[in-house]
């Protein structure tokens, strides 16, 4: 047979999951528990009206839906302490202090506070504190997308910023983007262009001048047979050569005389002469280069160049490569985006718009982007707040499941002759989690 003693220091293990079946079936709360506590509540919410809440800072901040058995017990400490409430002929405390120290009875009667005791725990167990974590880490995991869209936006905006920068280079523009301008002339408005006046030479060999200004000479291209230009035997001798418009009518139903001379490049037919033209110089100047430095028939090259006037003479294998470059400059001067981007400028009204459009949608795209990130910054806010908030309502539910297990640990142990009792189970499991946590 054990010594007494033993059995005493032998621990009581209950199964939280059946905490309140246990309580019951052993009769250490009653049957009609849940019509006690019931009762209690009407009367706490008529004591908590009339609650003195100036009297302490915790009262303040009391709410009627948190108050249990060990809250109403700290209140009725409180206001005993505060002595501002008397006793009657009996002894009984009046007032404030008489009603919370009948619910404190009422509770400790039959020790109804264990049923709610048991009650609170399995409801934070099971579902409280499960959900408040769940819901602060789907938050978590919000604030996360944020981040990630936002890094996404500030790239997409950045490579939209890079890519209106680039189309507005591409066509010569600085700063923001304005319809240009067509003034009398060859004028371009705010558009830099090359002109009928192209330099395909320059340099002290030859050189070509193409002219559609007023200014300049309007008989047509001449020819000049100097020993250091290339005739290229174009006539401008063209109808086209310049058109005059009158009476065109206003957006104010008004007619005006304007008389503007256009740029024969804005012709496709006279481009695509001069561009045949200067393809076939870049040709015969390719094959003449590869004749002159061609070994196997430099000996010939050599009795030609003895016999040929004094102007081929003149012209050595390096000079025709130099020729070569400016030649292929020119073409490629008159055939890139840019020149033909802002021929359609002037020749087609339609195109002028859809590239103002396209512009101006690139620059708008930009900005919508970047007011999207003070949407992200909005939502950001919302998230973290609430994220604040719900962090104080877990611990406060972890901290009162803890208070509350201790509670009934040492009442239990009470009533079996002081052994020691252990709630087990999934609770312990909860609270260690939460501990990890804070150590983390």
């Amino acid at each position: 047979m054990r010594d007494p003693a033993e059995i005493r220091s032998l621990p009581i293990d209950i199964a939280f999951a059946r905490l309140q079946e246990w309580l019951v079936d052993r009769k250490r709360v009653p049957q009609d528990r849940r019509k006690r506590l019931a009762a209690i509540r009407s009367r706490l919410a008529a004591a908590f009206s009339s609650l003195p809440r100036d009297l302490d800072p915790y009262l303040q901040t009391l709410e009627l839906e948190e108050i249990g058995y060990l809250e109403a017990k700290k209140i009725y400490s409180i206001l005993l302490e505060s002595n501002t409430d008397s006793r009657n002929i009996f002894g009984r405390l009046t007032g404030s202090a008489g009603e919370w120290e009948s619910i404190v009875k009422a509770y400790e009667k039959d020790h109804v506070f264990l049923g709610e005791a048991a009650q609170i725990m399995v409801q934070n167990v099971n579902y409280d504190i499960p959900y408040q974590r769940k819901q602060m880490q789907k938050t978590q995991q919000q604030l996360a997308e944020l981040d990630r869209r936002e890094a996404d936006i500030k790239r997409l905006a950045a490579l939209s910023a890079t890519r209106y920068a680039e189309a507005c280079q591409e066509l010569g523009l600085q700063g923001a983007v304005e319809q240009p301008v067509e003034e009398s002339g060859n004028g371009f408005g705010s558009y830099e262009i090359i002109d009928a006046n192209i330099e395909l030479a320059g340099s002290e060999n030859y050189g070509v001048g193409a002219s559609a200004y007023p200014s300049a000479d309007k008989e047509g291209l001449t020819c000049d047979t100097s020993e250091n230009q290339i005739c290229w035997d174009i006539s401008t001798d063209n109808p086209e050569e310049s058109a005059t418009v009158e009476n065109a009518p206003t957006e104010s139903g008004q007619y005006e005389c304007l008389t503007e001379e256009r740029s024969q490049l804005l012709e496709k037919e006279y481009r695509n002469n001069i561009l045949d033209d200067l393809l076939e110089v870049k040709s015969f100047l390719i094959l003449r280069s590869a004749e002159m430095r061609n070994a196997d028939t430099s000996s010939l090259q050599h009795q030609v160049q003895a016999v040929s006037p004094f102007v081929l003479q003149q012209y050595a294998p390096e000079r025709l490569e130099n020729m070569l470059v400016e030649v292929s400059s020119a073409i490629s001067l008159l055939t890139n985006q840019k020149t033909l981007d802002l021929i359609m400028i002037l020749n087609s009204k339609r195109f002028l718009e859809r590239l103002v459009s396209t512009l101006e949608e690139k620059k708008h795209h930009e900005v919508k982007l970047r007011e999207g990130l003070g949407d992200l910054s909005v939502k950001r806010m919302e998230l973290q707040n609430a994220l604040s908030s719900s962090w104080p309502k877990q611990e406060a539910a972890i901290a009162k499941t803890r208070e509350l297990k201790k509670l009934c640990e040492a009442t239990l142990s009470s009533m079996f002759d002081s052994r020691p009792v252990h709630i087990i189970g999934e609770i312990n499991n909860l609270l260690s989690s939460s501990v990890s946590q804070l150590a983390g």
